[in-house]
């Protein structure tokens, strides 16, 4: 068989994509569980995206908090954090981005993969609510 580096990305493509209508299946499942059992306003993703995310926002709206709840999931093994938006936009005043700005101190990506079972997107729930109260 063919084992170049070439022939093998091809096949993991193809495994990768095989398994892609059920990976999206469970992204869906972890989404609607880690909204209903956060306190904080999520911002859903709908199912018409392509390619599913892996990952969904959670709001955090005391910026203290924000870093204590990024630090603590990570030091647990899970990849939360604001990785969309990892600097602030430059800009104040006239042209500035508001938007851009509420986005990177105040939403936190948890991630969803498939990957996670339903008791570890219920930990990250449950460890996003002890931090924020």
């Amino acid at each position: 068989p063919d084992i170049s580096i070439g022939a093998t990305q091809a096949e993991l493509g193809i495994i990768s994509l095989e398994k892609y209508p059920k990976a999206l299946e469970q992204r869906v499942v972890n989404a609607s569980i880690l909204a209903s059992k956060v306190n904080q306003e999520t911002w859903p993703v709908g199912q018409h995206v392509k390619a599913a995310w892996l990952k969904q926002k959670v709001m955090i709206r005391d910026k203290n908090a924000f870093y204590q709840i990024s630090k603590k999931l990570q030091k647990r093994g899970y990849r939360v954090g604001n990785f969309n938006w990892p600097n602030l936009i430059d800009g104040y005043g006239k042209g500035a981005c508001y938007n851009s700005m509420a986005a990177a101190s105040t939403w936190v990506d948890v991630p969803i993969h498939q990957n996670l079972d339903q008791n570890r997107i219920i930990e990250i729930a449950s460890l996003l609510n002890k931090a924020s109260k």
